[in-house]
């Protein structure tokens, strides 16, 4: 997997693949749109996100990764494309609630982790409580959120960022994650610290058939996806396991 195109797993929840488990105090709660961010921070408006995750997204690569090969012009246009592409329609959806406010706290959050070459990015990435929550929601408890299962708006459509967009068949409401072993179908399902297991262990389900919500993978365990693990790091390029996570790996990929 390669952290150089990290923006790419901003198209998450089109494979519903959410990691729900903090990895650091640089993970916020919930904020309004209200007044200005922390410090004074300036809002972002839901078009210049992408550009800036980018740019974020980029430093880390050039800063943290000594083997990298891009400049820094073409890795932010490149995956500026690549965000806009895969989150914008997401950020842009009204039932997402994206918030400026909270964009600010997260820019300044994953501005901070690439300061320390911090390898928590990698969670941070993917988790509802680090750069998702820009996505605020605007649904109630127990209200549908849709009536498609491939919506991916509809997982970021919850105003309690621990409930999910759960259901089967044409009928989904935002009710609280699944715990383990329950019936699931996509990581978005289940609470925090599981993942959706198909039937191989480290694996997702096939599309459309049901999985159980386990524990994510130790390291060293066999893996298909980083959303599996527990360090959100799948070596599947050789070992095919859950990684430990270092500054190299974090922001380089394996190669």
């Amino acid at each position: 997997m390669s952290r150089l195109a990290i923006l790419a797993a901003l198209a998450f929840a089109l494979t519903g693949c959410l990691a729900v488990n903090p990895p650091s105090a640089h993970m916020g709660g919930a904020a309004s749109d209200a007044g200005p961010g922390d410090a004074g921070l300036a809002r972002i408006a839901v078009g210049s996100f992408c550009p800036q995750m980018a740019q974020v997204a980029c430093t880390g690569y050039e800063s943290c990764c000594p083997s990298h090969s891009i400049d820094m012009m073409a890795c932010v246009s490149a995956l500026t494309d690549v965000c806009n592409h895969g989150l914008g329609p997401i950020l842009l959806d009204a039932r997402t609630g994206y918030s400026e406010t909270v964009a600010a706290q997260v820019i300044a959050e994953g501005q901070a982790l690439v300061a320390t070459c911090d390898p928590g990015i990698v969670a941070w990435y993917s988790s509802r409580a680090g750069l998702q929550r820009v996505m605020q929601g605007t649904i109630a408890g127990g209200d549908s959120c849709t009536t498609r299962a491939d919506d991916g708006a509809a997982y970021f459509s919850c105003m309690n960022l621990e409930q999910g967009c759960i259901g089967s068949g044409t009928s989904f409401h935002c009710t609280a994650r699944v715990p383990t072993g329950m019936t699931c179908h996509t990581d978005a399902d289940c609470v925090e610290g599981d993942y959706c297991q198909g039937a191989v262990a480290g694996s997702n389900p096939i599309l459309g058939l049901p999985g159980h919500c386990a524990l994510r993978e130790a390291i060293g365990h066999a893996c298909t996806t980083d959303s599996a693990c527990e360090t959100y790091l799948c070596d599947t390029t050789t070992a095919h396991q859950c990684a430990a996570l270092n500054s190299m790996n974090a922001y380089c990929g394996f190669h």
